[in-house]
């Protein structure tokens, strides 16, 4: 069966209950792919989210190389600076054992390049208990998003109710249609699961 979703949103939160910028990994193999600059865009960016691409919108190992290199070192460097550590403070990071996780090619990679990150595994078969994201973050951020993309229909429906028979009524599900909608809503679930309590309580 094809995949019909054509982008990845990789979340991550600090055990202090502060919720990590978003990488959005969208489907395609230029810059084109990503939704046209506005201010929900634009409004990502600000928050620090990175927003990339790979043919098939999956994470890989070049998109991991990215999310440490602008969301998890930045973020490293900004706690450093704000509790006054030593420079060379360490930071643990929390990962499931997924192929690219813990492939040598990446482990011996954060080693060489951020020494100062630690990487520690959730035990195979344990990330529904252990890991963070699918303890707490999950459930409540999809659950965001699809109320988004409901309103969204819903309104869509309504509209064509008015102007047309009922048995007209057609529901565009097209990416290009929706994905100028997509950074509004990710920004919703964002500000929905962004709860610094929750969070460090998962």
């Amino acid at each position: 069966m094809e995949d019909k979703r054509q982008i990845t949103v990789t979340v991550s939160s600090a055990a202090a209950g502060n919720l990590l910028p978003f990488q959005l990994i969208f489907t395609g193999t230029t810059q084109r792919c990503l939704p046209h600059t506005n201010v929900k865009r634009q409004q990502c960016e600000d928050e620090g989210w990175q927003l990339t691409c790979t043919s098939n919108h999956w994470s890989n190992m070049e998109t991991y190389k990215q999310f440490v290199e602008c969301i998890l070192q930045p973020y490293r460097e900004q706690q450093v600076k704000k509790m006054g550590l030593e420079e060379d403070s360490k930071l643990i990071w929390l990962l499931d054992c997924w192929s690219v996780h813990i492939s040598k090619e990446f482990v011996t990679w954060v080693k060489v390049t951020h020494p100062q990150i630690l990487l520690i595994f959730v035990p195979t078969n344990c990330t529904s208990v252990f890991q963070p994201a699918d303890v707490i973050l999950q459930r409540p951020f999809k659950h965001s998003f699809r109320q988004q993309f409901d309103s969204y229909m819903t309104k869509n429906i309504e509209k064509q109710i008015g102007e047309k028979e009922l048995k007209d009524v057609k529901l565009d599900t097209k990416i290009t249609t929706l994905k100028p909608h997509l950074c509004s809503w990710l920004l919703q679930a964002w500000g929905y699961v962004n709860k610094p309590k929750m969070l460090s309580r998962g």
